[in-house]
């Protein structure tokens, strides 16, 4: 099955900025995972229980082509083989996140907030010109409300005694080898013994 309706679209960091378009001269499969996981809490009785359910970030994994054949699904894509391998390259390094469209009547306006979690390239004996891809993208999640834990540190008047003992102790032994080493010089420098 080859899939047409597949393309990556940036978003603009700022007013004025172009809107880039991204895609695959075919794609052969992709894969969405929607994953959650449930808390996982130890009990005395070596029971687990869990009170609570985090949903994952949506990835979705891609497999196609890049060739120098045309697809006409989007006119506003006109690269050769070598400029479109590095401008989604060069989209993956920039780390700035971009909306995933495929089958509009599943995914609507598309998927957003996705960033490339891997990127491949694989060229093999009569590719020609072309490459294999695949690639898996992450959506990155936001909310407003985070969660904060406050606890306050306390430390035991015997730990400081300890701790100011070790720091005295360390520059003493410095200052007694110095001195040791000055009256040695002495010694020598008056034709003494070592």
């Amino acid at each position: 099955m080859i899939i047409s309706e597949f393309y990556i679209e940036t978003v603009p960091s700022y007013e004025g900025e172009s809107v880039e378009y991204y895609q695959l001269t075919c794609t052969t499969d992709f894969t969405i995972t929607h994953s959650g996981t449930a808390s996982s809490h130890p009990t005395v009785d070596r029971k687990t229980i869990s009170d609570s359910y985090i949903n994952q970030s949506v990835t979705i994994s891609c497999n196609g082509v890049v060739s120098n054949i045309v697809n006409l699904s989007l006119d506003k894509i006109q690269r050769t083989v070598g400029d479109n391998v590095n401008s989604i390259v060069a989209l993956k390094e920039t780390g700035n996140p971009f909306t995933i469209h495929y089958d509009s009547q599943v995914s609507g306006e598309g998927l957003t907030n996705c960033v490339f979690t891997s990127l491949t390239f694989t060229k093999g004996s009569g590719y020609g010109t072309s490459y294999d891809v695949s690639f898996t993208a992450q959506q990155i999640l936001k909310s407003s409300k985070v969660s904060i834990i406050d606890e306050e540190f306390k430390q035991d008047s015997k730990v400081n005694s300890q701790s100011s003992g070790k720091s005295t102790s360390g520059n003493t032994a410095t200052t007694e080898v110095r001195s040791n080493s000055t009256l040695n010089a002495l010694a020598k420098a008056a034709g003494g013994d070592d």
